[in-house]
Order: C-alpha cells, then structure tokens, then sequence
C-alpha cells in the first residue's frame, strides 16, 4: 500500500465500499497501530463540480482501521499474505451513480513519516443499465 499504485473498485451509488490494503512502515515492515500516529481521509468526486475539494474527510481511528496482525478474512483477495488495513466508505460520500471517486488516505507514522493510500471507486447508478 505505501508504494504508488491506486486501487481500483466498483461499487454502487448509496452503498457502502470498504478500503483494504497492507499498509508498511518506512522500513519495510507491517505497520502496526503503534507505528501510525493519525489516519486523515478525503473522499473526492472526481465528477463532480468541485473534484479537488473533498465531500467528506476526517480522521480515521487507529484502533479501528489497522490491524497489528495481517488478517486473511473472505473479504480479502488479493493473496494469501493478508491485509492490515481497512476503512468502510459511508454510502453517503458515494451518492452519485455513474461518478468517479478518489479516496485519499494519509499515514502518519510515529517517526513523522508520511505514506498515502488512494482508491478510485467507479460509483454505478442502480437505474442505468
């Protein structure tokens, strides 16, 4: 997650989308809650008249959105490794079918190290076809 990819999903207008990813420290290792000092989020409509100003944004508590062990849960695809982080989107921040959505996270580590985490969510409309 700390390198320069941005996640890409799908998801639909009014529902919820969970953020997951293996967040690592500056030094290469599973970041921990006693690594990362702040979790800040923007949600960004890309489409949206305003795209570099963000719908919501705020904080994101530690203890609630990263794991100190690698989880491996259903919800998890990517590989067998396991993810540390996730965050659920609230439906209401992807309101508009048919848009584009960048969520941006920023990771303070401890150190003052700063490591970000982007996902583009293709919101789609429940009438389109």
């Amino acid at each position: 997650m700390s390198s320069s990819e941005i996640v890409k999903g799908t998801v639909w207008e009014d529902a919820s989308a969970t953020c997951m990813g293996r967040l690592t420290t500056p030094t290469g290792a599973n970041a921990t809650q006693s690594s990362v000092s702040t979790i800040t989020y923007g949600v960004y409509d890309l489409d949206g008249t305003q795209p570099l100003i963000a719908v919501t944004s705020g904080t994101a508590a530690t203890t609630a959105t990263l794991y100190n062990a690698l989880q491996t849960d259903a919800r998890w695809t990517e590989d067998a490794t396991g993810y540390n982080f996730a965050y659920t989107v609230t439906p209401t921040s992807l309101a508009n079918g048919e848009h584009q959505y960048r969520v941006v996270f920023t990771f303070t580590f401890t150190t003052a190290e700063v490591a970000k985490a982007l996902y583009d969510l293709s919101v789609k409309g429940e009438l389109r076809r």
